[in-house]
This record gives C-alpha cells, structure tokens and sequence, in this order.
C-alpha cells in the first residue's frame, strides 16, 4: 500500500492513497489517469526520485525472497521524450564504450524494438551519430531507440511513461508489437497512459482515482 503527500500553500494535499498493485512476470500492466491523477508520481516513487510517506514496492523471487525495488538497477524507465546524448546509435543502446559493448546484443536489441529497418537506411548503420538534442531523429525513431535500451540489457521492471506520445499510428503498432517482445522475456511493465486506447492489449488496468 503506497502513499504519498505533498505541501501547498493550502496545506497537505494526497497525490497517491492506498495504492496497492501486484504485477507478474511477462505481464503489461496499464495505469490510466487524467492528468493530476498521480501517475507520474507513481514512477516517481518507483525510482526513488520522490521518496514515500507510506508503504513499500519490492520485487518478490519464485522462493519467496523479496529485494527493494527502489532506485535500484532492477528498474529501467523509458519516457516520452527518451534522452539520447550525442554518440552512436550503439553507444546510446548499450550506454557504454565502443570497446565494451556486445554488436551481437546491439543486433538483437535492434531487430527486437522494430529500429532495425531505418537504422540500416542511415550512413554507417548503428554507428550512425546522433546529433545534439537528437534531431536528426525522429519520435519514433527515439522511441525506438530507448526501447532497444531495454531489450539489450533487460531488467526485471520497466516503466514506459506516455511512450506513444507525439506518435504516429504506424509507430504506435511498431511500438506496441516491441512492447509485447518485452513481455516474452518475462519483464513487469507498467504502461502508463492517460489514454485508454493507447494500452497494449491484453493488459491488466488499474484507474488511479481520478480518471474517471
């Protein structure tokens, strides 16, 4: 059960009440809410960005061992504008040095978030330099990329912040179809959204309160 506060000038005001989630392996689970809801304050949490008046989020093994979720490298979070620093396409996808990085990986992580077709089209492929603020990239070809992030380097939970956003529908379907690629390698993935439509099929959904 979390909770979470925050002081205004009118006092204290509950952005989160008894919120009490639990998600399985290989599962998409949607949260849906109008703006103010308190979705990104979720993620926040889940990060350790905000820290909790109340409660706890930890993953829970097969034989019962729990680990602390938050601000831990068990998390990986991809928002709806993904920063991508000026390097290679590979580099901004293993997020290390040339010398360190698996190409087999780079490979897989590509074809698996639906990037390999316009990285192949552009000068020197996944060695494509990315330019300042990444506009030489489209938004869902950034989409694409933070997405690759993932499959290279999978972790137990990832958070996708309103990650159709500034989408095309042909991106969306690419997108989602990577998003289900995720859930095979039996990743927890909160979708958050404050659209219905926009949810993955076959999720769970959990309406924060305001929603409706």
């Amino acid at each position: 059960h979390l909770g979470k506060e925050f002081q205004t000038s009118e006092g204290k005001v509950r952005a989160l009440n008894d919120i009490n989630l639990e998600i399985c392996q290989g599962e998409i689970f949607g949260i849906i809410g109008l703006s103010g809801a308190g979705k990104s304050t979720l993620l926040k949490l889940i990060q350790g960005i905000v820290p909790m008046q109340s409660g706890r989020i930890y993953l829970e093994t097969s034989t019962g061992m729990r680990f602390n979720v938050i601000d831990s490298p068990l998390v990986t979070y991809v928002s709806q504008t993904p920063f991508l620093f000026p390097g290679s396409i590979a580099e901004n996808i293993a997020l290390c040095e040339e010398s360190d990085m698996d190409l087999g990986k780079i490979k897989y992580a590509l074809e698996k978030s639906y990037s390999r077709n316009f990285v192949e089209k552009l000068p020197g492929e996944s060695n494509y330099i990315i330019q300042d603020n990444s506009k030489n990239l489209s938004g869902g070809e950034k989409g694409r990329i933070a997405l690759a992030r993932a499959f290279y380097k999978p972790t137990p939970i990832i958070l996708l912040d309103e990650v159709y956003a500034s989408l095309d529908n042909a991106a969306i379907l690419e997108i989602e179809q990577a998003i289900q690629e995720l859930c095979k390698l039996n990743c927890c993935i909160l979708f958050v959204t404050h659209r219905l439509e926009w949810i993955p099929k076959d999720s769970r959904i959990y309406c924060l309160d305001s929603c409706m």
